[in-house]
């Protein structure tokens, strides 16, 4: 027969394998970080962690961390690892339950232990995760531009069409021909202007084709430019 207590120990380790069965969503999920928690309600963040050391306590095997010691490493824990969510702390001791083949951890919960562990696993599994993630969003951000890229000629082209008195038409109008189109010093400016400026609300795709032309074409960047006829601010 089941005490009170066990049952809520039981019942909170339920719930932690359930949330810790979704990685992605205690690495990438809206969930609140330790800070979060802590400006929402003072001591939350600490709370969160001390609830979870208590819960680690009932699978050791050795002396279990009294009270005091909890605390301490929760404050200890929370200082350095702010920036985690509580999700993200459940995951790292599901991890070191699910994963470790020595009682190097489970044995007893000891504070430096714990720390050195923690500070492992955000540096290394945390981090591989996220290197992950940022390469698949950036995969799939590719993915959905695909349809919306143009060649540079149909960008140029469109461009002429929405506005005549764009300063860097006079800069586009020669490209790619053999001859060059007379430049003054003032229609260079007023185009090295437009590009540091992005007067014209070009995109990264064609604000980067622009740039590379201006450099082949004087030599400069726009910036390096301005800088020589000392107009850069």
């Amino acid at each position: 027969m089941l005490t009170d207590e066990e049952r809520q120990i039981f019942s909170a380790w339920r719930e932690m394998l359930s949330a810790c069965s979704n990685r992605d969503d205690c690495l990438f999920g809206n969930h609140p970080t330790l800070q979060e928690m802590d400006n929402n309600c003072k001591g939350s963040g600490i709370a969160a962690i001390s609830n979870l050391l208590e819960l680690m306590n009932a699978y050791t095997n050795k002396a279990e961390l009294d009270q005091k010691q909890r605390l301490t490493l929760s404050v200890t824990i929370f200082n350095k690892f702010f920036y985690l969510k509580e999700t993200e702390v459940k995951l790292f001791f599901y991890d070191y339950y699910k994963y470790s083949n020595s009682d190097e951890f489970f044995g007893a919960l000891e504070p430096k232990t714990i720390t050195t562990m923690l500070t492992r696993w955000v540096r290394v599994t945390r981090g591989r995760a996220i290197e992950q993630h940022d390469k698949l969003l950036s995969q799939q951000r590719k993915e959905e531009e695909k349809p919306f890229l143009v060649t540079w000629e149909e960008y140029v082209t469109q461009s002429k069409s929405i506005s005549s008195e764009n300063p860097l038409d006079r800069f586009f109008s020669g490209f790619g021909k053999n001859k060059a189109p007379k430049d003054t010093q003032e229609s260079i400016t007023e185009s090295a202007q437009a590009l540091v400026n992005n007067k014209w609300g070009y995109d990264d795709y064609a604000m980067m084709n622009a740039r590379r032309s201006f450099v082949m074409r004087y030599g400069y960047t726009p910036e390096d430019y301005l800088r020589k006829e000392g107009k850069y601010v």
